[in-house]
């Protein structure tokens, strides 16, 4: 069963690489080394920044919400810059996660 379950997995994983533009072999032709690229996204650094950026994110959400109960009439253009640079960050974290597994 667990056999079935972790080749299932690997087909999943196959598939989204071939969807994404990044199987095996593409990534091998284009220079990128798929060790070094799963040691990065499984190190405690790469965890640690994330794991910050969460936070900090929590903290923007909460000064976002204060920033529009008292500014009902819309966003500002700091509030939409920042909230499209955590969106950017957290879409590069899963493509490189995607990639690395």
């Amino acid at each position: 069963d667990l056999s079935l379950k972790e080749g299932a997995a690997n087909v999943d994983a196959d598939e989204a690489r071939k969807v994404l533009g990044l199987d095996r072999r593409s990534m091998r032709s284009s220079g990128i080394n798929e060790t070094w690229l799963k040691g990065f996204v499984t190190s405690a650094s790469f965890d640690i920044f994330f794991a910050s950026l969460v936070v900090t994110n929590a903290i923007f959400i909460g000064v976002e919400v204060q920033h529009n109960l008292h500014n009902p009439g819309g966003d500002s253009l700091v509030l939409k810059v920042i909230r499209n640079f955590y969106t950017a960050l957290f879409t590069v974290e899963i493509l490189l996660r995607i990639a690395a597994h």
